[in-house]
């Protein structure tokens, strides 16, 4: 009898702290804030992108809107924004993501996605050709007046 009572005490209390407003299963997670967004020029026509489509978009696969082939541009800006990106919107790490990359490219003769490690050269041709693309955190991009979030890819 005893012990079914302490039994009784434990499965209430550990369903009072579960259901608890600030923690356990009913509790929202925080938000970290930390989106990875896919970015354009505020004056493109660059539509929203599936996650296929922007995958085959990084892996040099020609991605056509209308009569526009998309220019996908490869930030590298942050080491730990590259890796995200890699991970949660390409799903591989970077050595699978080169060979892939290499292995179709050297299938199809298309083009390997510029590389850009400071962010002043990214900005540059981000905001002078209206068909490029790259991927970024949403706080910087919702800081920069000239562009505009197309898709979001991944959040916390």
């Amino acid at each position: 009898m005893r012990r079914r009572w302490l039994s009784v005490v434990i499965l209430l209390l550990a369903a009072s702290f579960l259901l608890s407003p600030d923690r356990g299963v009913l509790a929202a997670p925080p938000d970290t804030g930390r989106r990875l967004v896919l970015v354009t020029n505020r004056l493109s026509n660059v539509v929203a992108l599936s996650a296929t489509e922007s995958r085959k978009l990084f892996l040099g696969i020609p991605i056509e809107q209308g009569s526009n082939l998309l220019l996908p541009l490869r930030n590298q800006t942050d080491p730990v924004l590259y890796e995200v990106f890699l991970q949660k919107a390409m799903f591989m790490s970077a050595p699978m993501y080169e060979r892939t990359l290499l292995t179709r490219l050297l299938r199809t003769k298309g083009t390997r996605p510029q590389i850009y490690e400071t962010e002043k050269d990214l900005l540059q041709t981000l905001l002078t050709d209206p068909n490029a693309v790259t991927f970024m955190w949403a706080d910087r991009a919702e800081s920069i007046p000239d562009l505009r979030i197309v898709v979001e890819l991944w959040h916390e």
